[in-house]
Protein backbone atom coordinates (compact mmCIF):
# COMPACT_ATOMS: atom_id res chain seq x y z
CA UNK A 1 0.00 0.00 0.00
CA UNK A 2 0.91 3.35 -0.74
CA UNK A 3 2.05 5.36 2.63
CA UNK A 4 3.51 9.03 1.38
CA UNK A 5 4.59 10.10 -2.11
CA UNK A 6 7.20 7.42 -2.74
CA UNK A 7 7.09 4.84 -0.22
CA UNK A 8 5.27 1.96 0.41
CA UNK A 9 4.34 -0.48 2.80
CA UNK A 10 4.04 -4.56 1.95
CA UNK A 11 1.97 -6.01 4.90
CA UNK A 12 1.16 -9.23 6.11
CA UNK A 13 3.70 -11.38 4.04
CA UNK A 14 4.01 -15.46 5.12
CA UNK A 15 5.86 -16.82 8.73
CA UNK A 16 5.79 -20.11 9.71
CA UNK A 17 3.88 -19.42 12.99
CA UNK A 18 1.09 -17.62 11.32
CA UNK A 19 2.21 -14.57 12.73
CA UNK A 20 3.17 -12.38 9.87
CA UNK A 21 5.94 -10.16 8.52
CA UNK A 22 6.02 -6.93 7.19
CA UNK A 23 8.04 -4.64 4.58
CA UNK A 24 8.60 -1.54 2.03
CA UNK A 25 10.08 0.20 -0.26
CA UNK A 26 11.04 3.95 -1.09
CA UNK A 27 11.20 4.75 -4.70
CA UNK A 28 14.30 7.27 -6.18
CA UNK A 29 14.64 8.50 -9.23
CA UNK A 30 15.85 5.97 -10.54
CA UNK A 31 16.43 3.89 -8.50
CA UNK A 32 14.44 1.23 -5.30
CA UNK A 33 15.41 0.58 -1.80
CA UNK A 34 13.93 -2.78 -0.52
CA UNK A 35 13.28 -2.74 3.71
CA UNK A 36 12.82 -6.14 4.77
CA UNK A 37 13.19 -9.10 2.72
CA UNK A 38 9.94 -11.60 3.99
CA UNK A 39 10.67 -14.28 5.50
CA UNK A 40 11.10 -16.84 1.94
CA UNK A 41 11.76 -16.57 -1.82
CA UNK A 42 7.88 -16.19 -2.61
CA UNK A 43 7.31 -13.22 -0.27
CA UNK A 44 10.33 -11.37 -1.37
CA UNK A 45 8.26 -12.26 -4.70
CA UNK A 46 5.77 -10.81 -3.87
CA UNK A 47 7.79 -7.41 -2.83
CA UNK A 48 9.52 -6.95 -5.76
CA UNK A 49 6.53 -7.43 -7.90
CA UNK A 50 5.10 -4.45 -6.44
CA UNK A 51 7.94 -2.18 -6.33
CA UNK A 52 8.59 -3.27 -9.96
CA UNK A 53 4.64 -1.75 -10.36
CA UNK A 54 5.51 0.74 -8.64
CA UNK A 55 8.68 2.20 -10.42
CA UNK A 56 8.49 -0.40 -13.40
CA UNK A 57 12.07 1.48 -15.01
CA UNK A 58 13.96 1.57 -11.32
CA UNK A 59 16.79 -0.73 -10.28
CA UNK A 60 16.19 -2.21 -7.32
CA UNK A 61 19.83 -1.15 -5.75
CA UNK A 62 19.52 -1.36 -2.03
CA UNK A 63 17.68 -3.73 0.42
CA UNK A 64 18.08 -2.58 4.04
CA UNK A 65 17.68 -5.42 7.18
CA UNK A 66 16.32 -4.08 9.84
CA UNK A 67 17.24 -6.86 12.11
CA UNK A 68 18.89 -10.10 11.93
CA UNK A 69 16.21 -12.72 12.20
CA UNK A 70 14.81 -14.62 9.48
CA UNK A 71 11.40 -13.51 9.06
CA UNK A 72 13.13 -10.12 7.50
CA UNK A 73 16.11 -11.15 5.86
CA UNK A 74 15.73 -14.88 3.79
CA UNK A 75 14.42 -13.01 0.71
CA UNK A 76 17.96 -11.15 0.82
CA UNK A 77 18.51 -14.53 -1.71
CA UNK A 78 16.17 -13.10 -4.70
CA UNK A 79 17.44 -9.68 -4.53
CA UNK A 80 21.00 -10.36 -4.47
CA UNK A 81 20.46 -12.48 -7.57
CA UNK A 82 19.47 -9.25 -9.18
CA UNK A 83 22.34 -7.51 -8.23
CA UNK A 84 21.01 -5.50 -5.22
CA UNK A 85 23.44 -4.76 -2.39
CA UNK A 86 22.18 -5.85 1.43
CA UNK A 87 22.51 -3.24 4.04
CA UNK A 88 22.43 -4.32 7.65
CA UNK A 89 24.10 -4.47 10.81
CA UNK A 90 27.48 -5.56 11.40
CA UNK A 91 26.23 -9.04 13.79
CA UNK A 92 22.89 -9.73 11.41
CA UNK A 93 24.57 -12.90 9.47
CA UNK A 94 23.59 -16.34 9.07
CA UNK A 95 25.07 -20.02 9.21
CA UNK A 96 24.28 -20.69 5.47
CA UNK A 97 22.66 -24.36 7.26
CA UNK A 98 19.48 -22.08 8.81
CA UNK A 99 17.26 -23.07 6.03
CA UNK A 100 17.75 -26.29 6.48
CA UNK A 101 16.99 -26.13 10.03
CA UNK A 102 13.54 -24.19 9.45
CA UNK A 103 12.47 -26.94 7.34
CA UNK A 104 12.91 -29.35 9.65
CA UNK A 105 11.08 -27.21 12.07
CA UNK A 106 8.76 -26.89 10.02
CA UNK A 107 7.80 -30.57 9.41
CA UNK A 108 8.10 -30.97 13.15
CA UNK A 109 5.66 -28.06 13.84
CA UNK A 110 3.19 -29.77 11.14
CA UNK A 111 3.30 -33.70 12.89
CA UNK A 112 3.04 -31.36 16.61
CA UNK A 113 -0.36 -30.22 15.08
CA UNK A 114 -1.62 -33.01 13.84
CA UNK A 115 -0.34 -32.97 10.20
CA UNK A 116 1.88 -35.75 9.75
CA UNK A 117 1.22 -36.67 6.24
CA UNK A 118 1.74 -33.00 5.17
CA UNK A 119 5.26 -33.35 7.16
CA UNK A 120 6.16 -36.84 5.59
CA UNK A 121 5.77 -34.82 2.42
CA UNK A 122 8.21 -32.69 3.31
CA UNK A 123 6.56 -29.40 3.05
CA UNK A 124 8.66 -27.17 5.04
CA UNK A 125 10.76 -27.20 2.03
CA UNK A 126 7.75 -26.43 -0.14
CA UNK A 127 7.20 -23.21 2.24
CA UNK A 128 11.34 -22.06 1.46
CA UNK A 129 11.35 -23.10 -1.95
CA UNK A 130 14.58 -21.65 -3.77
CA UNK A 131 15.02 -19.76 -0.06
CA UNK A 132 18.52 -19.73 1.17
CA UNK A 133 20.72 -17.10 3.38
CA UNK A 134 21.84 -14.11 1.35
CA UNK A 135 24.10 -12.49 4.00
CA UNK A 136 24.63 -8.49 4.11
CA UNK A 137 27.18 -6.93 1.22
CA UNK A 138 27.61 -3.48 3.76
CA UNK A 139 27.51 -3.67 7.25
CA UNK A 140 26.81 -0.71 9.38
CA UNK A 141 27.52 -0.13 13.23
CA UNK A 142 26.51 3.50 13.70
CA UNK A 143 24.09 6.09 12.60
CA UNK A 144 23.78 6.35 8.44
CA UNK A 145 22.50 8.64 5.58
CA UNK A 146 21.76 6.46 2.32
CA UNK A 147 21.02 8.52 -0.93
CA UNK A 148 18.50 6.53 -2.94
CA UNK A 149 17.67 8.40 -6.02
CA UNK A 150 17.89 11.59 -4.51
CA UNK A 151 15.99 10.40 -1.41
CA UNK A 152 18.08 10.89 1.70
CA UNK A 153 17.57 7.64 3.82
CA UNK A 154 18.06 7.54 7.79
CA UNK A 155 19.31 4.72 9.26
CA UNK A 156 19.06 4.62 12.97
CA UNK A 157 20.56 1.87 15.20
CA UNK A 158 17.49 0.85 17.55
CA UNK A 159 18.97 -1.91 19.39
CA UNK A 160 16.54 -3.57 22.11
CA UNK A 161 14.91 -6.78 20.70
CA UNK A 162 18.36 -7.45 19.44
CA UNK A 163 21.40 -5.64 18.66
CA UNK A 164 21.32 -5.79 15.22
CA UNK A 165 18.38 -3.81 15.04
CA UNK A 166 18.11 -0.42 12.85
CA UNK A 167 14.92 1.59 12.33
CA UNK A 168 14.31 3.06 8.30
CA UNK A 169 13.56 6.94 8.49
CA UNK A 170 12.29 9.15 5.54
CA UNK A 171 12.11 12.58 6.67
CA UNK A 172 10.60 13.98 3.69
CA UNK A 173 8.33 12.01 4.18
CA UNK A 174 8.22 11.34 8.40
CA UNK A 175 7.76 7.94 7.63
CA UNK A 176 9.61 5.08 9.56
CA UNK A 177 10.28 1.47 9.15
CA UNK A 178 11.04 -0.02 12.66
CA UNK A 179 10.80 -3.64 12.33
CA UNK A 180 10.29 -5.77 15.56
CA UNK A 181 11.12 -2.62 18.06
CA UNK A 182 7.74 -2.00 17.61
CA UNK A 183 4.90 -4.83 17.72
CA UNK A 184 1.68 -2.94 16.40
CA UNK A 185 -0.83 -4.33 18.85
CA UNK A 186 0.78 -7.52 19.88
CA UNK A 187 2.66 -8.24 22.77
CA UNK A 188 6.96 -7.49 21.52
CA UNK A 189 8.64 -10.13 21.69
CA UNK A 190 11.10 -10.36 24.31
CA UNK A 191 13.07 -13.91 24.44
CA UNK A 192 15.18 -13.09 22.58
CA UNK A 193 16.72 -10.32 24.79
CA UNK A 194 18.04 -9.46 28.70
CA UNK A 195 17.40 -6.80 31.02
CA UNK A 196 20.34 -4.74 29.37
CA UNK A 197 19.09 -4.80 25.83
CA UNK A 198 15.25 -3.87 27.27
CA UNK A 199 16.93 -0.96 28.59
CA UNK A 200 18.62 -0.38 25.40
CA UNK A 201 14.85 -0.83 24.03
CA UNK A 202 13.65 1.91 25.90
CA UNK A 203 16.40 4.01 24.81
CA UNK A 204 15.81 3.63 21.41
CA UNK A 205 11.96 4.36 21.87
CA UNK A 206 13.28 7.66 23.35
CA UNK A 207 15.09 8.25 20.23
CA UNK A 208 11.61 7.45 18.16
CA UNK A 209 9.80 10.16 20.29
CA UNK A 210 11.86 12.90 19.49
CA UNK A 211 11.48 12.53 15.64
CA UNK A 212 8.34 14.05 14.03
CA UNK A 213 6.84 10.81 12.58
CA UNK A 214 3.40 10.68 10.55
CA UNK A 215 3.88 6.77 9.53
CA UNK A 216 5.20 3.73 11.74
CA UNK A 217 5.59 0.69 9.81
CA UNK A 218 5.78 -2.42 12.68
CA UNK A 219 7.88 -5.08 12.31
CA UNK A 220 4.37 -6.98 12.60
CA UNK A 221 0.85 -5.67 13.35
CA UNK A 222 -0.61 -2.75 11.63
CA UNK A 223 0.52 0.88 10.15
CA UNK A 224 0.21 3.54 13.13
CA UNK A 225 -0.63 6.95 12.14
CA UNK A 226 -0.44 10.07 13.69
CA UNK A 227 -1.54 9.92 17.79
CA UNK A 228 -1.13 5.83 17.31
CA UNK A 229 2.75 6.33 16.73
CA UNK A 230 2.99 7.86 20.39
CA UNK A 231 0.50 5.69 22.01
CA UNK A 232 2.21 2.46 20.23
CA UNK A 233 5.89 4.32 21.77
CA UNK A 234 3.94 4.01 25.18
CA UNK A 235 2.75 0.48 25.54
CA UNK A 236 5.98 -0.74 24.58
CA UNK A 237 7.82 1.44 27.04
CA UNK A 238 5.66 0.22 29.69
CA UNK A 239 5.87 -3.49 29.30
CA UNK A 240 9.50 -3.32 29.37
CA UNK A 241 9.47 -1.46 32.45
CA UNK A 242 7.84 -3.88 33.63
CA UNK A 243 9.68 -7.04 32.83
CA UNK A 244 12.63 -5.24 33.80
CA UNK A 245 11.38 -5.10 37.36
CA UNK A 246 11.04 -8.75 37.17
CA UNK A 247 12.94 -11.03 38.82
CA UNK A 248 15.03 -13.51 36.58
Amino acid sequence: MKIARNVYAVLGLAHSTGFSVNAGFVIGNGETCIIDSGFTYLSAQTIQGYAQVAAPKNKISYVINTEVHADHVLGNCLFKETGAKIIAHEAAKHDSLLVNELIKDTNKELKTIGMKRRAEHNEGAIFFWKTHVANPDITITEDTTLNVGGEKIKLIMTSGHTETNISVYIPSEQVIFVGDLIYSKFLPTLRFGNKELWHRWVTSLKKLEKLPIKTLVPGHGSICCGKEVQEEIVRHKKILAEQILEPR
